[in-house]
């Protein structure tokens, strides 16, 4: 009995922080580049401005990105580099 009270304790911080996860925000997009066109894909460099509400840093390292263009679908997306977004904060990352 002591021993699951114990663990209840130390799991309950656990997974109280997991609860008080909000919605990630794309506000804006700022800039977009071509960096490379060949038969291979399209390598793009783009500015976007994001919303982190939460109180914690989010690591982004393999997103599941689907692009539009005229509000058809044009292709996925891939990071070429892990992302780190700031706690609580609105900025801008060059991706």
């Amino acid at each position: 009995m002591r021993a699951r009270s114990s663990l209840l304790l130390f799991c309950a911080p656990l997974l109280a922080g997991c609860l008080g996860y909000r919605e990630v925000e794309l506000r804006t997009v700022h800039d977009v580049r071509v960096e490379q066109l060949d038969a291979q894909g399209v390598a793009l460099r783009v500015e976007v401005e994001v919303h982190n509400p939460n109180g914690y840093r989010i690591h982004v390292q393999d997103p599941d990105v689907d692009l539009f263009l005229n509000g058809r679908p044009a292709g996925k997306a891939v990071l070429d580099s892990a992302l780190v977004l700031d706690k609580r904060s609105t900025r801008r990352y060059s991706v």
